[in-house]
């Protein structure tokens, strides 16, 4: 419907209303009285709506552009977070190779550290070896030397 159609059913509906009594067809002075309530709501909001169209108009408008800008928001907010769980997920797939590149590389240092240590200990034994031999030889020239003084 148009708006014009809306206003001239505003306007004539309540006479129609009138028209169908619960006396039986008899009018009464209790349908001017109606008939006055229904004019006087009638100019009393159609003159608010008129004097308040400009206010309510800059409202809602006001609000839209709240809620568009708002809307605009959550977008930008929502892009923000499926790039960052973008991210994440990634991360998160490549977490497997990271943790066997670590396992391996450990795995590496620990068999090149074990390779250090045992050799470390072998010059160590060879040490303790060649200061036993030492320590041998001395104490057996120093026993011989003494019995050659006996």
């Amino acid at each position: 419907m148009r708006t014009k159609e809306k206003h001239w059913l505003l306007v004539v509906l309540p006479f129609f209303l009138f028209m169908v009594t619960p006396e039986g067809g008899q009018h009464s002075a209790s349908g001017s009285v109606m008939l006055g309530k229904v004019l006087n709501f009638i100019v009393l909001f159609g003159g608010l709506g008129w004097l308040l169209r400009k206010a309510i108009r800059d409202f809602l408008t006001a609000r839209g552009q709240q809620v568009q800008q708002e809307l605009a928001e959550a977008a930008r907010e929502k892009q923000v977070w499926l790039e960052k769980q973008s991210e994440i997920n990634t991360r998160l797939a490549k977490l497997d190779e990271e943790l066997a590149r670590i396992r391996e590389e450990s795995l590496r240092q620990a068999e090149k550290r074990k390779k250090e240590i045992m050799e470390l200990a072998q010059q160590e034994a060879e040490k303790i070896k060649a200061l036993t031999r030492r320590e041998i030889e001395w104490l057996y020239q120093r026993n011989v030397f003494k019995l050659r003084e006996y």
